[in-house]
């Protein structure tokens, strides 16, 4: 095995190489030309940066350096912030550039380094001073600019039943046209009794469920005695929602539980804040009463016909709850439009991580969102050519991401410095992101002074 060393001119000519050659096939894609990969031994056409990186060929050992330390942060980024991997890279071309400029000035390393970091903060303050509250309305603008009026209004049905982070997966059948089927699955984070939980092997999972939701802590057994009662007569399963029990009640339910009485689960919220609120919201899913501080003692509240309003099935694990329920779509739509409108109405903060524009409020009532969306949506597609099945499925999954980010950190229309990426309307993380990792990794490539290549 032979080795050689590598001086820092030849890896500052490597770096620019490469990066001329990825922002060339980038350009490409943005201006809608094909770019051939084989992907599994098949020509496939595609517009994905993070495809594109892997699939180019490196010439050698240093371009392939080059190649994995982009590639991994561009993977990471793609996953939540779509095109920030293409925005990334020519950021990485411009700051490494404009280091490598100072370097040959007279400047001492510490004035550099001033330099460098005013450019970068003043890049940010750029994307910051021109940042939007999330609205519905600049996703639809969006959509519409940037897919074709079939793809557009399938991600936004998509969107509808899954929301920004449903689980989506792609089947092929005989069907002459696309079909989307959604699984009525809520899920929420819960804590379930694990004395119950080690009895039925860390999983509750029943269907036609009985539920009773209660705002406060159970005490004794008397409290619920008539609800127990009427489970047995009805011989169905029940899960019970509150807030906290005695040893007494789960002693009393684990035994009964044991000789076959009844079947019940008692769980209580996670322990966050606010997840007192998941007891309202799961409620509306169960379409049963809710018994709050305000309606009295449960004896008195509760009627026998509250336990024929049964879910189609429920799923405790140790740490969620799984609810299918399509009995109550109409009223669980219609809370969530009253959640959605309140997004965006309570004073701003910054998120200091991102750099967008959030609240605290904001997250909260996307968390409330994200739980009353359906979870599971299945995409039946035809049987096409693999071309054509490949870049449908290709601009699904960047819809997709891209209206997640956009509906927790929203727009920008973007006005670059330098004009290092071309004026418009962004993704407001996809910049920030961008441009934050393009600084990041143009320092750690100056940094490479001198390189050891093994040659096989």
């Amino acid at each position: 095995m032979r080795s050689k060393v590598i001086d820092q001119e030849n890896i500052s000519w490597e770096i620019k190489n490469y990066l001329k050659n990825m922002i060339n096939l980038l350009s490409a894609q943005e201006a809608d030309k094909k770019v051939a990969f084989l992907v599994g031994n098949s020509p496939r056409t595609s517009s994905s940066t993070i495809l594109t990186l892997m699939s180019y060929d490196t010439k050698n050992r240093t371009e392939n350096i080059i190649k994995q330390i982009i590639v991994k942060t561009a993977f990471d980024l793609e996953k939540n912030h779509a095109i920030s991997a293409n925005i990334m890279i020519k950021y990485i071309k411009y700051f490494y550039e404009m280091m490598e400029r100072l370097e040959r000035s007279d400047l001492s390393q510490k004035e550099i380094d001033n330099h460098a970091n005013k450019s970068l903060k003043s890049h940010l303050e750029n994307v910051q001073n021109s940042l939007q509250r999330p609205n519905i309305s600049h996703l639809k603008r969006f959509l519409k600019n940037n897919f074709n009026p079939k793809i557009n209004s399938l991600l936004t049905e998509i969107l509808n039943l899954a929301g920004p982070t449903g689980k989506i997966s792609f089947h092929e059948e005989n069907t002459e046209k696309i079909i989307l089927e959604s699984k009525s699955s809520y899920q929420f984070l819960l804590d379930p009794e694990p004395n119950l939980m080690i009895e039925n092997n860390f999983e509750w999972k029943r269907q036609d469920v009985a539920t009773l939701v209660i705002e406060g802590f159970i005490e004794k057994v008397s409290e619920i005695d008539c609800v127990l009662s009427k489970v047995v007569e009805k011989n169905i399963p029940l899960l019970i929602v509150c807030l906290g029990y005695s040893q007494e009640v789960i002693s009393t339910i684990a035994l009964n539980n044991r000789r076959g009485t009844f079947d019940v689960m008692i769980a209580t919220p996670c322990k966050e804040d606010d997840a007192v609120n998941d007891l309202s919201d799961m409620t509306c899913i169960f379409g049963t009463p809710y018994h709050g501080y305000q309606t009295g003692t449960i004896s008195t509240a509760f009627t026998e016909e509250d336990l024929d309003l049964t879910c189609e099935e429920i799923i405790v694990s140790p740490e969620k709850i799984h609810i299918k329920n399509s009995k109550t779509r109409k009223s669980v739509l219609k809370r969530l439009e009253r959640l959605k409108s309140q997004i965006g109405n309570y004073e701003l903060s910054v998120n200091q991580a991102t750099g967008t524009n959030t609240s605290l409020m904001d997250d909260y009532l996307r968390r409330r969102i994200d739980c009353l969306t359906s979870h599971q949506v299945k995409i039946s597609l035809p049987k096409i050519n693999a071309q054509k099945k490949f870049g449908l499925i290709e601009q699904i999954d960047y819809g997709l991401r891209a209206s997640k980010s956009i509906i927790k950190n929203g727009t920008i229309n973007f006005k670059s410095k330098e004009k290092v990426v071309k004026d418009g309307e962004y993704i407001a993380s996809s910049i920030y992101l961008g441009i934050k990792f393009g600084y990041e990794l143009s320092k750690q490539f100056m940094s490479m002074k001198k390189a050891i290549i093994f040659d096989d």
